[in-house]
């Protein structure tokens, strides 16, 4: 915690660059299911402080703006310290439109990362591309249309993902001070829920699996291929001025099998709510 708090210092001065943008967050975070888990007592409940912080370079590239960004971001749980982790990604962006006036625009983005986690077994790689098309729609609405393909390697092969992701999100502006944010995410991949050992849960695995006491003895770690999750989001963005803003969401996850026979976790579902304060400069 303290050397994120010190990268958030230190980062600061750099930004007498021109054209160089930084997001830093603040996130306290209240999640019904942390370990993913199917049914109570593998369903674990816990809340984080999340600090994160982007730096970026925009910078135009024949009509359109070509962006490279660094970014940390680290998670502080209150009950589960061995599940708290920090990312350091760095990416680049372009985005142009299609044309001039009020027409769509699109943006292509690649991402590459570390993640550094409590629990030795989770540390990773991260790799993904993106595509994505956006418009305005008059003076109030934004509608987005993304793809992501994400690459994770973790220590652990357990922990090993790759996922494709399709999201629509958007925002419309209420008023000057309030805005409504929204979206739909559909993911496929894999994923490696935490939960108390038992027949059905090791045959999905086939074998796949893993003693991971992060979140109590007794508990595994299961690989589940050929998984989907939904997720839907709501939110609100209060304007509190030119550089901030305070922002509340929720999301409700849920996962289901897409192949093979039903799965025990395919009752999985997860509920986040999210209180964040933001600053831009």
């Amino acid at each position: 915690m303290k050397v994120i708090i010190y990268i958030f210092l230190l980062v600061t001065p750099a930004l007498g660059w021109a054209d160089t943008f930084i997001d830093m967050q603040v996130d306290v975070v209240s999640n019904d299911n942390v370990s993913i888990g199917n049914h109570l007592p593998d369903r674990v409940p816990d809340n984080a402080l999340v600090l994160s912080t982007r730096i970026g370079f925009p910078m135009p590239l024949g009509d359109g703006m070509f962006t490279p960004t660094v970014s940390v971001e680290h998670s502080e749980y209150q009950t589960y310290p061995l599940f708290n982790h920090t990312w350091m990604k760095a990416g680049v962006s372009f985005k142009d439109k299609f044309g001039v006036g009020d027409v769509p625009w699109y943006t292509l983005g690649a991402v590459v990362g570390y993640k550094y986690s409590a629990d030795d077994l989770r540390d990773a790689t991260y790799a993904s591309v993106k595509a994505g098309l956006g418009k305005h729609w008059g003076d109030n609405l934004t509608l987005n249309f993304d793809y992501t393909y994400a690459i994770e390697n973790a220590a652990h092969d357990v922990f090993d993902s790759k996922r494709h992701t399709l999201s629509l999100s958007g925002d419309y502006l209420l008023s000057d001070d309030w805005m409504l944010l929204f979206d739909y995410t559909y993911v496929q991949g894999a994923v490696a829920p935490n939960m108390y050992p038992n027949s059905h849960i090791v045959a999905d695995a086939n074998n796949v699996f893993v003693t991971d006491p992060v979140f109590g003895s007794g508990r595994s770690a299961y690989k589940l291929e050929g998984e989907r999750l939904d997720k839907v989001g709501l939110g609100v963005n209060y304007y509190v001025d030119e550089q901030s803003a305070v922002e509340f969401n929720y999301a409700y996850w849920q996962g289901s099998r897409l192949a093979g026979f039903k799965s025990i976790w395919s009752n999985y579902y997860e509920t986040i709510y999210t209180l964040s304060y933001i600053v831009s400069y």
